[in-house]
């Protein structure tokens, strides 16, 4: 299908466009700017100086995507949003470039973000993470890949959100969460994300190694060292069980301590 950019959209001759690209009514392309084959930019979205998208992105209307950061300390300069490929951009969200010279905030492929969601400056989101309606990310903020956080949840800054985790609705992250959880509320871990799990193919016995490793983290009494100390000397630890324990190791904020009910037998 060949391109398609309606009379009224206002496209700078120094931005970048691929081929397939379907640009819709008053929406904005600033200069230096890449917008990959194949993508679609609603009426009234706003593609920012600094922004480059891959292939196949849907931005739909009012989406603001570029824009400098909400930080005091920033002073201007080059700075970039860097967007995979094959995301979807819901009507209203924000997604900020870096602050500071020649940074950028990342998001991958194959993301889903839900009308007025917020990405904050130097934030890394990785692939396929759902972000529903209303969802802040802070600024430097790393979420991994296959996260799901809940309409309204916010994620403080410099914090990391462990792959497959699925966060509530409204919840209040301030601390690191560890993968393949759930978490809500004020910053509590609730049991596995079993139903993500089981979708994302993980085998049984990844399962129930991770039912002890949650039991022995939260439920034994364990300091996090101790803890660790018995993942390490699993038998035969899966990979899930080594991921766990790397996020563990190389957290900055600490992993957050509260748990909101029993381990699961």
């Amino acid at each position: 299908m060949p391109s398609s950019h309606h009379p009224t959209a206002i496209i700078d001759p120094k931005s970048e466009i691929g081929t397939n690209v379907t640009i819709g009514p008053f929406a904005i392309i600033e200069a230096d700017t890449v917008i990959g084959d194949g993508c679609s930019i609603g009426p009234y979205a706003v593609i920012a100086s600094g922004t480059r998208l891959g292939k196949d992105n849907q931005v739909f209307a009012r989406a603001m995507l570029g824009f400098p950061p909400q930080d005091i300390a920033w002073s201007g300069g080059t700075s970039y949003l860097q967007i995979g490929d094959r995301n979807i951009f819901r009507e209203g969200i924000t997604l900020h470039r870096g602050t500071g010279e020649g940074s950028q905030t990342t998001i991958g492929n194959d993301c889903f973000f839900m009308a007025m969601a917020h990405v904050a400056h130097n934030a890394i989101i990785g692939n396929r993470v759902i972000l529903t309606n209303n969802v802040m990310i802070a600024g430097y903020a790393n979420i991994q890949d296959y996260v799901v956080l809940g309409g309204g949840a916010a994620v403080h800054q410099f914090t990391r959100v462990g792959r497959m985790t699925m966060i509530g609705g409204g919840a209040r992250i301030r601390t690191d969460i560890p993968p393949f959880v759930l978490a809500s509320e004020n910053n509590t871990v609730f049991g596995l994300n079993l139903v993500g799990l089981r979708r994302n193919g993980v085998p049984r016995e990844s399962i129930r190694a991770l039912r002890q490793a949650l039991k022995w983290l939260y439920c034994s009494g364990l300091s996090i060292p101790g803890a660790l100390e018995n993942l390490r000397n699993m038998p035969e630890p899966t990979a899930e069980i080594q991921e766990l324990i790397t996020f563990i190791e190389t957290s900055k904020r600490g992993i957050t301590r509260t748990f909101g009910k029993k381990a699961e037998e």
